[in-house]
């Protein structure tokens, strides 16, 4: 299992951001082939944008045998999806510490933060919102709570009463 590094000083290249869109929308289940006839690209440069989001913890990759020839299956990880999310949608990148840090502060969170906040639960799936606050020990309260003091300032959105009647087993891990 690659290293979940998310503490880099390094941004995400516009190349890797389409990939990892292509990723989000399931085109990478046809592997490495499939994500570069998606993106019109070159597979080696695929391939190795590949290699560097996982090492980085944006996706996971799996290798199967389909008639014979060895297909790289590339699928999101939790964590990563949630922070593409996050730094698709914001002009700076944040890291998955700057996150959890201004979702496990009490104080003000810088822009970025809130930013972040308002990205995470205005879009992505709750599913995998709820994993990522389970594995990262950030009760579904706190997160509701940041978000309703922190969203005002960008935009109004329904999302919080959403995420307060959530009924599933990893809110009660996270309480």
């Amino acid at each position: 299992m690659p290293k979940m590094s998310y503490m880099t000083s390094q941004a995400l290249t516009t190349k890797e951001k389409a990939l990892l869109r292509a990723v989000q929308k399931g085109e990478g289940k046809g592997g490495i082939y499939g994500l570069a006839s998606a993106l019109e690209r070159n597979q080696r440069r695929v391939l190795d944008n590949v290699n560097r989001l996982e090492e980085l913890g944006y996706v996971r990759t799996t290798s199967k045998l389909k008639n014979g020839r060895e297909i790289k299956s590339v699928t999101p990880a939790v964590t990563g999806s949630v922070m593409t999310v996050v730094n698709v949608s914001l002009p700076q990148t944040v890291t998955k510490h700057d996150l959890i840090s201004g979702l496990n502060m009490s104080g003000q969170l810088t822009s970025n933060e809130q930013s972040a906040v308002t990205s995470f639960f205005a879009e992505v799936p709750s599913s995998l919102a709820m994993r990522f606050l389970n594995e990262n020990g950030i009760t579904l309260a706190k997160a509701a709570d940041a978000y309703k003091r922190h969203v005002k300032s960008f935009q109004s959105l329904p999302q919080t009463e959403v995420w307060l009647n959530v009924d599933s087993p990893v809110e009660a891990a996270s309480s």
